[in-house]
């Protein structure tokens, strides 16, 4: 079954796809949040037979989700109505952190689409070794 990890942004997404036994995350794409999205996310969907969309939801550290948890929310149910496929909504606490000092680390920290990419693997394979324990 093959997955896809998404660290939702006003700005971009960072995709990650799994690859078809569903055991390894891989960075893909970030796309523009504001261009086109419904287009370039429906193609990346189909044309990679994704069957499960995994969403990272932010919360604070006691668990709670304020407005941004919402937008994900509600995001996550526009997509399940856009594609028809099941949407996971997944703790991204600290992703992004753990997503900025690798990105650092490999020499690519300013480039944002490539923090968002790391946080959406770091997210999708958070949820793959969850379910494959």
């Amino acid at each position: 079954m093959r997955i896809m990890g998404i660290d939702y942004g006003r700005a971009r997404l960072g995709i990650a796809l799994s690859d078809e036994s569903g055991i390894i995350a891989m960075p893909l794409v970030a796309l523009n949040a504001r261009k086109d999205l419904k287009q370039n996310l429906g193609d990346l969907v189909r044309d990679r037979n994704v069957e499960r969309i995994v969403i990272g939801l932010p919360l604070d550290r006691n668990g709670n989700s304020g407005p941004m948890g919402d937008e994900v929310r509600e995001f996550a149910e526009r997509v399940t109505g856009w594609f028809g496929v099941e949407c996971v909504l997944w703790d991204e606490r600290y992703t992004s952190m753990q997503a900025s000092g690798a990105a650092r680390k490999s020499g690519s920290g300013k480039d944002k689409s490539k923090n968002d990419m790391a946080a959406a693997t770091i997210i999708l394979r958070s949820y793959l070794d969850s379910i494959n324990r």
